[in-house]
């Protein structure tokens, strides 16, 4: 999950958190191909891993869309000229620069 979640490309940034952090793109998982391995084992966990990363890297899109259309909800586009009158809101506690 965490490394789905780290390189996942964000809306904000258009960056993954791993190329925040890094400076270059995230690695991507070797696929596994099947009888490639040495150790019996293996061969059975290995496909699920693959299943497991593609079911996360679908939730995370799924979810970063929810999130998306959750946040527009309530927005609207607002154009203003010179000149136009706005309602200024400060709130003190968050800028702590205007708070006096």
């Amino acid at each position: 999950m965490e490394y789905g979640h780290n390189t996942t490309i964000h809306s904000s940034t258009k960056l993954s958190l791993f190329e925040v952090v890094y400076g270059v793109p995230p690695p991507s998982p070797i696929s596994y191909i099947p009888g490639t391995t040495k150790v019996q084992a293996l061969d059975g966990l290995l496909p699920t891993r693959e299943v497991i990363l593609y079911e996360l890297r679908h939730n995370l899109l799924e979810a970063q869309v929810r999130i998306k259309a959750h946040a527009y909800l309530h927005r609207r586009e607002v154009t203003f000229e010179i000149g136009d009158y706005v309602f200024l809101r400060l709130q003190p506690y968050c800028q702590k620069s205007v708070a006096f």
